[in-house]
């Protein structure tokens, strides 16, 4: 009986895994209308609607988020109205947040069926997992292109990321579901998480310590060949962790961490100065040269500095040159003379957001983020720097791109962890309610 019941736990807990891969990478398979966390918000809300103790349980948490998310999207139909410009991309984005709240109220409800207790900290090994294993997957993928074929057969892809995909084939490494600025965003959240739970969590000894950090190690050097964009968690990450060090409490002892962090350390080391040595896995060195082309523009000429980067600010870095676009915006997030480029050829996100709903708009947009920020981690009982942490994260994702950060943080908010159970599971100390 105790082996049946082990049997059923693993089976529950691979259906668990499958669901939390494709909602954190947001995977569009071709079997499906649209992509997994929008199907899982349309689900979740049949769901909610007939569940009346979660109705009555969740109902602070939803009705706190239809208000948060009602600003920006109130914003962006008024610019298109407006303006009269028709183009409602970006509407329909916020529109999605709201299956997308849902979709993460699902994600819960499916772990706590596939799992005896769900914590934060469960949560978060679910996600990090589902990084490494990506990594895995897309370094098989890279290595074995028969199998890249038939996993991306499972896929479909919109003209846009065709398009980009023909253009980078061989220079970058292509996930499952996973490649270009939302990789990096995603595994650098990753990244956050990991150096969070090594910092909370009461449990771990030197073991976990060491296995976590070799998993950041691991997902960053990957992470990077995916996405430059996963440097920026890799450099928060360690900057919270040295800050904590330095000025804060935490349930890690110094020597612990510094045993911990010996083998992800050297690996990471290793890597990057003897990445010329790697190119025997085939074409490898392209990719390793895109992933760290920092270092090596370093090396060769002591900037720090990529094409993209460099391109990004002198192409890119767009203003508005009317009063009534700073205001309002253009009501625009798409090139109207090419659907494949946004609007003003900008990929910053401040630029998208100025040229779309203007200074209104981008105020309005980030009071959202700021207040989602900060209920969602309230909720899963996270110290207030924390929420400092996730807003410095965003805020600096948006020069690179547009970002908000719903789909992975709103999880948490369903969670409700109770002031005791904060004391129990994470560092002493979290005063405010969620």
């Amino acid at each position: 009986m105790q082996m049946m019941d082990l049997l059923l736990l693993g089976i529950k807990r691979s259906i668990v895994f499958f669901i939390v891969f494709s909602y954190l990478y947001s995977i569009s398979y071709f079997f499906l209308p649209f992509n997994f966390p929008f199907i899982m918000g349309f689900v979740g809300i049949i769901v909610f609607l007939f569940n009346r103790k979660d109705s009555i349980r969740y109902r602070g948490t939803i009705t706190c988020f239809f208000k948060l998310l009602s600003l920006p999207l109130f914003i962006a139909v008024l610019s298109v109205l407006i303006n009269l410009s028709f183009d409602f991309d970006f509407v329909k984005l916020q529109i999605t947040n709201y299956f997308y709240l849902f979709g993460a109220y699902l994600l819960i409800k499916t772990m706590r069926w596939g799992e005896r207790t769900i914590t934060p900290t469960t949560v978060i090994n679910y996600f990090i997992v589902a990084a490494v294993v990506q990594c895995i997957i897309t370094l098989m993928m890279f290595m074995n292109p028969s199998l890249a074929n038939s996993l991306q057969a499972l896929l479909q892809y919109n003209d846009i990321a065709t398009q980009s995909l023909d253009r980078t084939e061989g220079t970058r490494l292509i996930g499952f579901g996973a490649y270009f600025f939302s990789s990096g965003l995603i595994h650098g959240f990753v990244l956050l998480l990991i150096v969070t739970r090594i910092l909370l969590n009461k449990k771990n000894n030197v073991w976990t310590i060491s296995i976590l950090l070799f998993f950041w190690a691991f997902i960053v050097i990957v992470g990077a060949m995916l996405a430059r964009t996963t440097l920026v968690g890799a450099a928060i990450s360690m900057a919270l962790l040295v800050y904590i060090l330095l000025f804060k409490k935490s349930f890690v002892s110094k020597r612990k961490l510094f045993l911990g962090f010996l083998l992800p350390l050297g690996m990471v080391l290793f890597v990057i100065m003897r990445f010329d040595s790697i190119s025997f896995l085939g074409d490898f060195d392209a990719v390793m040269h895109f992933g760290f082309e920092m270092f090596y523009n370093y090396e060769n000429t002591g900037s720090l500095g990529t094409s993209s980067s460099n391109g990004m600010f002198e192409n890119m870095l767009v203003f508005p040159d009317n009063f009534s676009t700073w205001l309002i915006g253009d009501g625009r997030w798409v090139d109207p003379s090419n659907p494949y480029k946004y609007y003003m050829h900008t990929d910053i996100g401040y630029s998208r957001l100025l040229f779309h709903s203007g200074l209104t708009g981008l105020l309005f947009f980030f009071m959202y983020q700021y207040k989602m920020i900060k209920r969602t981690v309230n909720c899963a009982g996270f110290p207030y720097y924390i929420i400092v942490l996730f807003i410095i994260y965003m805020l600096v994702l948006n020069v690179k791109g547009f970002t908000d950060l719903l789909l992975y943080l709103a999880p948490f908010a369903f969670l409700l962890v109770t002031q005791n159970a904060r004391k129990i599971v994470f560092q002493v100390g979290v005063s405010q309610k969620c």
